[in-house]
């Protein structure tokens, strides 16, 4: 690695929790009349003894549960926290996007918060004055820059945080979870101006809950659980074995998760198969891939016919295809339990991760149980089933088809 451009120490942070220098006016003046002591603080410490570091032009990943400490360590970066105990060294200047709307003044208009922010971070009136129209631009705020940012929407917010933080020419970009408020259109040209900077030598850090996004942006990843690191290195190599551990905690699927619908049936286990009825998570280019879902009634009266839905969709959320069993006239009466697959023959989707919302539904579309996200898989990054490789991953399908010369 060159020489480091950040430096996390044993670094450490404690929140005090309940104490009573944190309580409102109002809570006060309750707990002095009915003479209640007052709360006894309680420790949270959102990180523990946390080291790495990171050379200059290197992209580093942040995943884990919520409230594991990755905003945390962004905040400490950017100096909007500091650590209880340890030392954080930064050499050089942040471009930080961590919260919608962190830095700007919401009395100020778009055009006097670009002024603003690239102030404190040390540009002259000048220098603002010549990215000024290419931040506009790149936001997609023309018409509103001279409005109150108050009145923004979540999305102008965005658009606009993100286009100040990266285009005053920052030697190190902190982006957390909030490009997921942007559209996909949005987000795809965030990746690449952050693939620019990359390329010019610049620093970033990524926390996202897309892993398909950390896996293929960022060379490795920190995995952090309850503020601490609980694995780091390829990103590759971290996100399976988050996945897996993902697997573990839900059974081997994630239908505990995003469920909806009125429940009388209900998927009971999803399974994903190649051609010879191995469970997998990781295809090839090429290869047959079996969806298997597991159903049972769980009401005793009679249901008629069922219609089974699966969508697929990438990691930033483009649909991929959607298939109904009764648009394919398969009519599947319901029993007290069965199993019905879907295959995908030959499967030509690209190299990436890819999530499936799956559903079961009557005749009306009226969802028994509508699960999103509820399992994924793995379409190996530039490989056949064959063997051969494919140079140029580019969108999202290889469509059948040959080059030929006509003359």
């Amino acid at each position: 690695m060159s020489e480091p451009i950040i430096v996390f120490d044993e670094v450490s942070k404690k929140y005090d929790i309940g104490s009573a220098k944190h309580g409102s006016l109002r809570e006060t003046i309750v707990s002095r009349l009915k003479r209640r002591p007052p709360a006894v603080a309680d420790e949270f410490w959102a990180l523990k003894d946390v080291s790495f570091e990171l050379g200059r032009g290197e992209t580093l990943g942040i995943i884990g549960s919520n409230g594991a400490g990755k905003t945390t360590t962004l905040k400490l970066l950017s100096k909007i926290a500091y650590p209880t105990s340890g030392e954080v060294r930064v050499m050089g200047k942040i471009g930080a996007l961590i919260e919608v709307g962190a830095g700007f003044h919401p009395e100020l208009t778009g055009r006097e918060n670009v002024f603003l922010n690239g102030s404190i971070m040390g540009l002259k009136i000048a220098e603002i004055k010549k990215k000024f129209d290419e931040i506009v631009a790149f936001a997609e705020v023309e018409k509103f820059i001279d409005m109150p940012v108050k009145h923004y929407s979540s999305g102008m917010y965005v658009r606009l945080g993100f286009a100040v933080a990266a285009h005053m020419d920052p030697d190190i970009l902190l982006v957390d979870e909030v490009l997921s408020v942007g559209d996909y259109a949005f987000q795809k040209k965030c990746l690449e101006h952050m693939n620019k900077l990359i390329k010019s030598d610049k620093t970033v850090i990524f926390v996202s809950h897309s892993l398909a996004t950390i896996e293929s942006f960022c060379k490795n990843t920190i995995w952090l659980e309850h503020g601490r690191i609980l694995e780091y290195g390829a990103s590759s190599d971290i996100v399976k074995e988050y996945i897996n551990k993902q697997n573990e905690i839900t059974g081997g699927d994630f239908l505990t998760l995003n469920r909806t619908g009125t429940g009388e049936v209900r998927v009971s286990k999803i399974e994903i198969l190649d051609s010879n009825e191995r469970v997998r998570d990781s295809f090839n280019l090429g290869e047959d891939i079996v969806i298997r879902i597991h159903y049972k009634k769980c009401v005793q009266k009679e249901i008629g016919l069922l219609d089974f839905i699966i969508g697929c969709w990438t990691d930033t959320k483009i649909l991929v295809f959607s298939s109904y069993s009764i648009r394919d006239k398969l009519n599947f009466k319901c029993k007290d339990s069965g199993i019905v697959d879907f295959k995908m023959e030959k499967v030509n989707i690209l190299g990436g991760r890819y999530l499936l919302n799956v559903h079961i539904a009557d005749e009306m579309r009226n969802k028994y149980d509508s699960i999103m996200s509820a399992v994924c898989f793995r379409i190996n990054v530039s490989s056949f089933v064959d063997g051969s490789t494919l140079d140029n991953k580019i969108g999202i399908i290889r469509p059948p088809g040959y080059w030929r010369c006509v003359e």
